[in-house]
């Protein structure tokens, strides 16, 4: 099964002795985690899931290079910093793959643009050998700090709605169904209004800004639903994970 830390049962050759206490994830199609997640959460993800799968792709979108090779060096993942050199390892790595898109703008380019090989390559970056059965979109609150007119309720499920008619696309030419992640550490202290603001002429209305209601109309959109809670035990039901 796919998890957010490492595991014995999908590495055991590697070392054995090494437990780690993090519960398998429940077999999803869609999930959203919000909240202190640990920043290689997303990787040992991707990595599960290619060691769970062994002819799998999976991709991660996430902003900025910078930022995401920043939050890894500071955790110092000793999984990763060992184990990264292991031949199943890099295997599994191979198989993965990760685009930076800086903004919005590019974020719904890119999830229009990506497709699997069927004869011609339309774009080199953009075109895939196999359809990935993961997509990962990282830290998609990010897009949203800024104000901008585009910075609306609306735009983020536009993102969602997006991502998961791209991962539909893909289920037919996968063995298993493509599977769509979402990690945003920022959801629940963004406060969003749920359209753009009217514009008369010169001036324009200010926009009513809500903390929560974007949460909420996305936990339809989801099978599962998780939320990190810092030294709290994970705790499962339908729905809805606890951390």
């Amino acid at each position: 099964m796919s998890t957010l830390a490492p595991q014995n049962d999908s590495w055991n050759e590697l070392d054995p002795a090494a437990t780690v206490a993090c519960p398998e994830l429940p077999d999803f199609q869609s999930l959203i985690l919000k909240g202190p997640y640990h920043a290689s959460a997303p990787v040992h993800l991707l990595l599960s899931h290619t060691a769970q799968h062994p002819d799998a792709k999976a991709i991660l979108l996430t902003p900025s290079r910078r930022q995401f090779k920043t939050t890894l060096g500071g955790l110092n993942d000793e999984w990763l910093s060992q184990k990264s050199g292991h031949g199943r390892v890099c295997a599994g790595a191979q198989r993965t793959e990760v685009f930076y898109p800086p903004t919005l703008a590019h974020l719904r380019l890119l999830l229009s643009m990506l497709h699997e090989y069927h004869g011609a390559v339309h774009d080199a970056k953009t075109t895939l050998d196999i359809a990935p059965s993961m997509l990962i979109l990282h830290e998609v609150s990010s897009y949203f700090n800024a104000p901008s007119s585009e910075a609306t309720v609306s735009a983020y499920l536009s993102v969602i709605s997006s991502a998961l008619a791209l991962t539909n696309s893909w289920s037919p030419q996968c063995l298993q169904a493509s599977k769509l992640v979402v990690f945003d550490s920022g959801l629940a202290d963004l406060k969003l209004p749920i359209l753009k603001p009217l514009a008369f002429g010169d001036s324009a209305e200010e926009p009513q800004r809500n903390r929560g209601t974007l949460a909420i109309l996305l936990e339809r959109y989801f099978e599962w639903t998780a939320e990190v809670q810092i030294g709290e035990c994970l705790q499962k039901s339908p729905g809805i994970i606890s951390a």
